[in-house]
């Protein structure tokens, strides 16, 4: 099974590469899973921008009686609710401030019933993989990354006390929620030693939901119980102390009882035509929560002192009337955490296979990895609708990959011949590849926007996908004028569907003079690695800043601030030959531009005559060639 994941794997992203580098951009790649995972952060991006947001008005007010207060929402006017679903029919601010008048005028509201419930919390299963990394990214803010390189040491172990080397936790690569029956041993001695009011009294078992869930191994746990975090604290660093931490409270919660929570909901009235409601809880018996709680408990411990004191019939004095403006939100994007669950249950993908995921998305041209969610760039986008309209039926299509996956498994099991599903597999998805490889237009696909005709030259202007990434185009390669372009700027580069015509006349007017500055014209330009200001041989990146929003006062300052700043960085310049002793990260060094070689240490780099610079030049070991494996 390996093996045939393994070969799938290379086979299809080698292939799908070659194709998006033909078609698309030199930039772009796919992969077996990273295509279906790239769909699904694409097609959430699609969903936010078709979102319509509505607005809405939510009207509450805070009342109190003998020090204790609540803060209630408008649910009905004379029996008909404004509220649903978290929605008011509170549509303005118009609106919002007569109802808010109206209440006003009345100082008291009274409790018209409060009705009390129980509602008991089950502890959550072991960790599996995917568990693990939501719930450390989200309580830890671990990456994913981290979280496994962290289990991973975990794994292997620490010496303890002068000891052999103790493993701290079961293999970390699992989808089974299942505790062995030494483990589940252990917790019970554990718990009825330490905590036996809390100890569930029988075993608790976990049914996994997860789609094509092999279970291979058990879930992830500490290998000894006995070794709580406070044990062995002195002798891991911070990270692994909060990963154990975290691993060993959740699976020893996971054999407690439940937590009991005591809800109450209010209604409250106002002149037999306003009714407000509030609704409150309060922990009212800790059981799991006891040992691994992640929620903030101290506003419930407030609810329970105000809800004891407030019955029906009292009547509170009204000390302030709210209006907030809302708004519907668009579904969020995903995350690290958040997409692995989709993959999850969408049957995609492996334990051993989520950081690889994860990080080929980072180190792609299809996010911005700076940031915590995922919004995709105008190539991820141009890469996804390309593969569905190609590919959706087999590499991006959920269903398929769900299928292989369980194939796979099928493998693993004995049940299945590697071979066969190999050539089952990929045969057909090559057949598909090299006709389209023969039959797509490359310009049908490059194509991102058309912005319409320029009103001086009467050319078409679009945004255009290159091999460096999106552009603004002017005229067509049909013409007999060569087409123009115009480099974008980083912010609209990250949002394709703002650019407009104003935006590319501004921008076909670069480079752009703005100034002086000793006698030698200043401009504005975009570059191959973004905005800069230029002044003779000055280049200075502005990648921080609206390029056409800086002056030529602020361009000077600049300009000085990079001189001062080289002026620094350069230890001598032999003009003839072009040879420079500079000042670089790692200490003096030699270059021609081509070549560098550095001063040794007991050299004065001050000293160094153009012939000798020159001997170092030519004297300088030939670097190796670094073969780099293509990455699919």
């Amino acid at each position: 099974a390996y093996l045939a994941r393994r070969t799938l794997d290379y086979l299809m992203g080698y292939d799908i590469s070659e194709f998006l580098w033909k078609k698309v951009s030199r930039l772009a790649r796919g992969g077996r899973v990273q295509s279906p995972a790239l769909r699904l952060i694409v097609e959430r991006e699609k969903e936010i921008d078709k979102f319509v947001p509505i607005e809405f008005w939510i009207l509450s007010l805070n009342a109190c009686k003998s020090g204790e207060c609540i803060d209630a929402e408008l649910v009905s006017i004379d029996g008909e609710k404004v509220k649903n679903k978290n929605i008011t029919n509170i549509e303005n601010e118009t609106r919002a401030s007569e109802l808010k008048k109206a209440i006003e005028e009345s100082k008291t509201i009274t409790i018209k019933s409060v009705k009390e419930s129980e509602r008991k919390l089950k502890p959550k299963s072991p960790f599996t993989t995917a568990s693990l990394q939501q719930t450390a990214y989200s309580s830890l803010g671990f990456s994913v990354k981290q979280t496994s390189s962290v289990a991973q040491r975990l794994y292997q172990g620490v010496a303890l006390d002068g000891d052999e080397v103790t493993g701290l936790i079961s293999y970390m690569r699992t989808d089974s929620t299942n505790l062995s029956d030494e483990c589940l041993k252990d917790i019970n001695s554990f718990l009825d030693k330490n905590h036996p009011d809390l100890a569930y009294g029988e075993v608790r078992k976990y049914q996994k939901k997860i789609k094509n869930a092999q279970e291979a191994h058990e879930a992830i746990r500490p290998t000894q119980i006995d070794l709580t975090p406070d044990k062995i604290k002195g002798f891991l660093d911070d990270q692994e102390f909060k990963l154990y931490e975290l691993i060993w409270k959740r699976t020893v919660a996971s054999q407690m009882k439940d937590a009991v929570y005591n809800q109450v909901s209010m209604e409250l009235e106002l002149n037999n035509k306003y009714l407000f409601k509030y609704s409150g809880s309060y922990l009212k018996y800790y059981g799991f929560k006891k040992i691994y709680d992640l929620s903030d408990n101290s506003q419930k411990e407030d609810n329970k002192k105000i809800l004891e004191k407030l019955k029906t019939n009292d009547v509170l004095d009204i000390k302030e009337v709210k209006t907030e403006q809302k708004f519907t939100q668009p579904p969020p994007r995903y995350n690290q955490a958040s997409l692995i669950q989709a993959l999850e249950e969408l049957g995609i993908g492996r334990p051993s296979t989520y950081v690889t995921i994860i990080s080929k998305i980072l180190d792609s041209n299809y996010v911005d990895p700076e940031k915590s969610n995922f919004q995709p760039t105008a190539l991820a986008k141009v890469v996804c609708d390309t593969l569905i309209k190609h590919f959706g039926n087999d590499l991006v299509d959920f269903e398929f990959t769900a299928r292989l996956e369980n194939y796979l498994d099928e493998i693993a099991n004995g049940q299945k011949e590697t071979l066969n599903c190999i050539k089952d597999t990929y045969e057909p998805f090559r057949a598909n590849l090299e006709n389209k490889l023969e039959t797509v237009d490359i310009s049908e696909l490059r194509e991102l926007k058309d912005l319409g005709i320029h009103p001086d030259t009467g050319r078409p202007v679009t945004v255009r996908l290159t091999k460096y990434g999106p552009t603004i185009q002017m005229g067509t390669r049909e013409d007999e004028e060569k087409p123009k372009w115009a480099a974008l700027t980083p912010e609209l580069k990250k949002n394709i569907d703002s650019i407009t015509m104003e935006h590319a006349l501004e921008l076909f007017e670069l480079p752009k003079k703005i100034g002086e500055f000793e006698s030698k014209d200043i401009r504005i330009n975009i570059g191959p690695y973004g905005p800069y200001v230029n002044c003779d041989k000055t280049n200075v990146s502005v990648k921080d800043k609206n390029i056409f929003e800086i002056n030529e006062k602020e361009a000077i300052e600049l300009i000085i601030e990079k001189r001062e700043i080289d002026a620094n960085k350069e230890i001598n310049i032999f003009e003839e030959s072009g040879v420079k002793v500079l000042n670089g990260p790692y200490g003096p060094y030699v270059t021609d531009g081509k070549k560098n070689v550095r001063v040794p240490k007991d050299t004065d780099p001050k000293s160094l005559s153009e012939e000798v610079c020159l001997e170092m030049l030519k004297n300088a070991p030939k670097r190796r060639a670094r073969f780099r494996r293509r990455k699919s």
